[in-house]
């Protein structure tokens, strides 16, 4: 973690340029409308993640299991998660509860309802 009481210790991301691509060329940056940067799995044509404001990114650095991407650029440092399961424990950590039944109805109609974090209880309405 990084903040005022937390320092960066050991960086061990993998650099390529935004628009170059992984170096396996797994994975291929493509340009959209919009200031969007789609990022692809070449292997499974599947889209990992839409990054915000490509024109102020310089470069885009992977963690070693690539599951995560650091986005540098003229606004700072930003992290993004490509594995949904990350996701659903970073957000799970940070809320504390699973969602109520009206929440996951407006989301989710037409799923009938689950826990999205099992260690956490469900909340009444």
């Amino acid at each position: 973690m990084i903040g005022p009481d937390h320092r960066l210790d050991t960086l061990n991301f993998h650099f390529w340029h935004k628009d170059q691509g992984s170096d396996d060329r797994r994975f291929d940056p493509t340009d959209a409308e919009q200031g969007l940067l789609f990022i692809w799995d070449a292997e499974t044509g599947a889209r990992l993640i839409a990054i915000q404001d490509n024109r102020a990114l310089q470069t885009m650095n992977w963690n070693k299991d690539e599951s995560q991407i650091l986005a540098i650029g003229i606004q700072g440092v930003r992290q993004y998660y490509t594995h949904l399961e990350d996701l659903i424990t970073l957000g799970c950590e940070r809320v504390n509860r699973n969602l109520t039944e009206g929440e996951w109805s407006q989301f989710f109609s037409d799923d009938p309802y689950r826990a999205t974090c099992p260690d956490m209880p469900i909340p009444e309405e």
